[in-house]
């Protein structure tokens, strides 16, 4: 079903994963609005350079009832959150993070970096091996890598609908998230 969408709508859109699978959404002609804190990231910056457009604050109001998909970032799951809330009441189509980023991962030549210290690092120089290795890596980093001027690196034939060629991400291991991978 996330293959085929045309619009989605980001719980936490601010979030390194979050804003990395918009990213990689968005570079396959999918529409991204989100919404997330008012509290400043480094994503801010790669959100705006990216054209992606979000709200800061969580409101139901915010919730387009028209939309393909909506995200969300597992820390709002069982908070409360209006959005979240909003998005179940309208009966729309609802993936937390680990689910859609699964959904394209597990259809893929995938490698998920796991472990306690270090895969941040780990998952970006794999990234950029294998991108100088001229494989065109899609990679998922938890934190801004130098050379891409974000957390994510998008390959240059990202088919989402037929399979990542080779894709890389740091696997969250937040409320066992990488066991989805």
């Amino acid at each position: 079903m996330l293959q085929n969408i045309k619009t989605a709508y980001f719980i936490g859109i601010k979030g390194v994963g979050m804003t990395a699978l918009a990213q990689i959404l968005q570079s396959s002609g999918v529409h991204i609005l989100g919404s997330d804190t008012k509290e400043k990231f480094f994503t801010d910056s790669v959100l705006d350079n990216l054209g992606i457009k979000y709200i800061e604050g969580f409101a139901a109001k915010n919730v387009p009832k028209n939309i393909d998909a909506v995200i969300t970032s597992v820390a709002y799951l069982n908070i409360g959150n209006s959005e979240v809330k909003r998005a179940k009441e309208l009966g729309l189509p609802f993936f937390t993070y680990p689910e859609a980023l699964a959904v394209f991962f597990n259809n893929s030549y995938g490698i998920a970096v796991a472990g306690s210290h270090g895969k941040s690092t780990t998952t970006a120089m794999l990234g950029v091996i294998l991108e100088k290795a001229k494989l065109d890596p899609t990679v998922i980093v938890g934190t801004r890598v130098n050379q891409w001027g974000s957390n994510a690196r998008v390959s240059t034939n990202n088919k989402i609908e037929a399979g990542i060629r080779c894709f890389v991400i740091e696997a969250d291991e937040y409320r066992d998230a990488f066991l989805r991978y």
